[in-house]
C-alpha cells in the first residue's frame, strides 16, 4: 500500500521538476533582455561560471564523479562544447544585436529545421505536416524581414546569427538523441572552459564592468542564465527519467509561446502587424513539429 503511495508522489515531483525547468529556459530570453547594457564576453563569463559552481558541491563531495567526468568520449565533449559554448555565444549575441522578440522568434525555428535536417539524413521523404511547418516558418521569416521597411526585406546582423543558433541547436539535438552522457557534469567542466575563455576576450577587448554598477535585477539575471542549462538540464533529466513523459512532451511545446509572452509583457509592446503574422506563423510552425520529433 505505501509503495503505491509513493510511486505516484514522485512521479508528480519528478513531473513538476520538469515544469520548473520549462519555466526558467522560457525565462531566458528574458534574462538577455534584462542585461542588455552589460558587454556580451562579460554575461557569457559570468553565467558560464554560475553553471560551473552548481556542479562543485558535488564534486567535492564524490571527487570520482569528476575523475568519471575526464574520461569521457571526446564526442560526448564536443557535443556539449557544440551546446553550451557556441550555440551560447550565436544564442545570445543574436538576441543582443537584434530587436530581441524577433532574433527570439528565429531562434525557435529550430524545430522545423531540425527534422528537416534529421529527414535529408536518413534520405527520408518530408511528410505533408513537415512541409507545412517548414512553410510557415518560412514566411513568418520573411514578415520579420518586412518589419523595417514593408517594401523589400531587410535582416540584421543579429537576425542572421539567430538563424545560425537555430540551426547548431537543431544538429545538437539530433546528435545527442543518440548520445549517452556517463553523468552530467561534463557540463560544469565546460561552463568553467567557457569561463576561463569568455573572461580573458572580456578583459582583452571589452571596457572593465564596474560591479557596483551593476543592477540586482541583473545579477538575478545572470544567475537565471548560468541555471538555464546546470539548475534546468538536472530537473528535466529527473522529469523525463521518473515523470508523466506526456505532460513532459505538452510542457516543453510550451516554450516558444511562454519566452515570446514573457517578452511582450516585459516590453509592453504592441506587435506590429508583420511582427505579429511572424510571430503566428512561426509559433505555429515550432507547435507543429512537436508532434513529429517522435518519428525521428
Amino acid at each position: 500500500m505505501l509503495k503505491l503511495f509513493v510511486s505516484p508522489l514522485k512521479t508528480w515531483k519528478a513531473t513538476l521538476q520538469g515544469y520548473g525547468a520549462v519555466l526558467i529556459w522560457s525565462w531566458t530570453a528574458l534574462f538577455i533582455h534584462s542585461t542588455q547594457n552589460l558587454s556580451l564576453f562579460f554575461i557569457l563569463a559570468i553565467s558560464a561560471f554560475v553553471g560551473f559552481l552548481f556542479y562543485i558541491p558535488g564534486w567535492i563531495k564524490s571527487p570520482e564523479r569528476l575523475r568519471t567526468t575526464l574520461q569521457q568520449p571526446l564526442k560526448n565533449w564536443n557535443l556539449l562544447f557544440l551546446a553550451l559554448f557556441v550555440y551560447r555565444f550565436f544564442y545570445i549575441s543574436g538576441l543582443r544585436t537584434a530587436p530581441i522578440i524577433e532574433a527570439n522568434l528565429i531562434n525557435y525555428l529550430w524545430p522545423p529545421i531540425m527534422l528537416v535536417i534529421g529527414n535529408l539524413y536518413k534520405h527520408r521523404r518530408p511528410s505533408e505536416r513537415l512541409m507545412v511547418a517548414l512553410a510557415a516558418g518560412i514566411i513568418g521569416l520573411l514578415f520579420i524581414g518586412l518589419i523595417k521597411n514593408g517594401s523589400y526585406l531587410t535582416f540584421e546582423f543579429g537576425h542572421y546569427l539567430s538563424l545560425i543558433a537555430a540551426v547548431l541547436w537543431a544538429i545538437f539535438l539530433l546528435q545527442a538523441k543518440d548520445t549517452i552522457l556517463g553523468n552530467n557534469d561534463i557540463i560544469g567542466v565546460i561552463h568553467l572552459l567557457s569561463f576561463a575563455f569568455f573572461m580573458t576576450l572580456h578583459c582583452l577587448y571589452e571596457p572593465k564592468m564596474d560591479f557596483g554598477q551593476i543592477l540586482g535585477v541583473q545579477w538575478i539575471s545572470l544567475l537565471g542564465l548560468g541555471m538555464a542549462v546546470s539548475l534546468s538540464y538536472k530537473l528535466w533529466d529527473n522529469a523525463l527519467s521518473l515523470g508523466h513523459f506526456t505532460k513532459m512532451v505538452a510542457a516543453v511545446s510550451m516554450i516558444p509561446f511562454l519566452s515570446t509572452f514573457w517578452l511582450i509583457l516585459c516590453k509592453g509592446e504592441i506587435l506590429s502587424p508583420y511582427l505579429g503574422l511572424a510571430a503566428i506563423l512561426i509559433l505555429c510552425s515550432s507547435f507543429l513539429v512537436r508532434f513529429l520529433t517522435l518519428s525521428l
